[in-house]
């Protein structure tokens, strides 16, 4: 063979095809391999319909909105979503059709027990072709497209890998969410189970919740406590610094104190300011967090006096109900855990991949160890 020469897929056009409305469509199905080499197909699919009136003329053959039902491709029609949503009928709305216009076909009774036919036979021949390398944690979700003819038969036009799953139409935002959950149900639930119960046993409890008072941030501007000191700077001592000597006005220093003394011993006790705005903000903090506290637990508003700064400089009220709503969180989040997609016709329960068969070939010895030892 030279090395110029191509390979060429050759296909016989449909000529003689089943129309709606008088418009070509094909039907998408979807088909999974799991990780146990086992084929499944999904109950439910889709027709995918063109937006422009069938015809073999010559001046249509290079129409893709005539030949070309791909949603990507029918999408810039001027007449996409005209007849249907996206272009897209469900198999339920296909028997209506075929019941309105008297026509002779079974859907479910013999044109789609032979799709799933067709979509046995065909993986069955390329079997010893799938996961050659025999990985054991893999699956893939295939997409089959099929014609039928106007003596309602089916054809198999092609098998799509990574299909298409944009929910671009109503009827998609019902079918491909349950169809991918009930996939993962079958796959990553099996290999990484939800719950461990031995595991669970030995789990440690939950920390108990912060208290609340380690969030509160005050703001002391308005504080009777504080607009009874002098504006706290940085040249102002601390209470971890040593005193210094304040001076009075004239230059002459005020009375001071050891700290080392007790009040048996002065009588009073004249402490810097620093000591002293530490001392009261500790005791503002007490009593807010008190305060705040019993305001919960009554279900009462926080005291506008209780008015919370945030680093922003964001004035918040921490109010019982914003509390409340931040503690109901992750209770919500723990109920909404196990979302269910519904689709019509079916229940919520049940999986909605149908089994066919079982793809498991056998393997030389060779092959096994080879893989084993990767």
């Amino acid at each position: 063979m030279s090395a110029f020469s191509r390979t060429f897929v050759i296909q016989k056009y449909i000529e003689d095809v089943l129309l709606i409305n008088r418009r070509k469509f094909d039907i998408r199905v979807w088909v999974l391999v799991t990780h146990e080499m086992q084929l499944y197909f999904f109950k439910e699919g889709y027709l995918r319909t063109s937006s422009e009136e069938f015809t073999l003329a010559e001046d249509g053959v290079f129409n893709k909105f005539i030949h070309l039902t791909n949603n990507a491709v029918q999408k810039f029609s001027n007449n996409y979503g005209q007849e249907e949503a996206g272009n897209q009928l469900s198999f339920k709305d296909f028997e209506e059709y075929m019941k309105e216009h008297n026509m002779e076909g079974d859907f479910k009774g013999k044109i789609l027990p032979r799709m799933k036919e067709l979509v046995k036979l065909s993986m069955l021949s390329v079997g010893k072709q799938l996961n050659q390398n025999d990985r054991k944690h893999c699956f893939e979700i295939f997409g089959y497209d099929f014609m039928i003819d106007a003596e309602f038969n089916p054809w198999l036009i092609e098998v799509n890998t990574n299909p298409c799953i944009e929910e671009s139409s109503p009827l998609l935002g019902q079918l491909i969410p349950r169809m991918i959950d009930d996939a993962f149900k079958m796959t990553l639930d099996v290999i990484f189970p939800k719950s461990h119960k031995k595991g669970a046993a030995q789990q440690k409890p939950a920390a108990p919740p912060a208290q609340e008072e380690k969030k509160i941030i005050l703001d002391i501007t308005q504080s009777p406590v504080r607009s009874n000191l002098k504006p706290m700077t940085e040249s102002t001592p601390i209470a971890s610094q040593k005193p210094t000597t304040p001076k009075s006005e004239e230059g002459g220093a005020q009375g001071t104190v050891a700290h080392n003394q007790s009040p048996s011993e002065t009588g009073t006790i004249e402490r810097n300011e620093g000591e002293k705005l530490d001392t009261e903000l500790t005791t503002r903090s007490e009593i807010i967090s008190t305060r705040v506290v019993e305001a919960e637990k009554s279900k009462q508003s926080v005291p506008e006096d209780l008015v919370l700064k945030s680093p922003e400089g964001r004035k918040e009220a921490q109010s019982p109900e914003r509390v409340g709503k931040a503690e109901e969180e992750p209770a919500a989040n723990a109920t909404n855990k196990g979302i269910v997609f519904h689709v019509d016709g079916y229940t919520d329960t049940e999986s909605m991949w149908e089994h066919l068969c079982s793809l498991n070939v056998p393997r030389s010895p060779a092959k096994r160890d080879y893989n084993r030892a990767r």
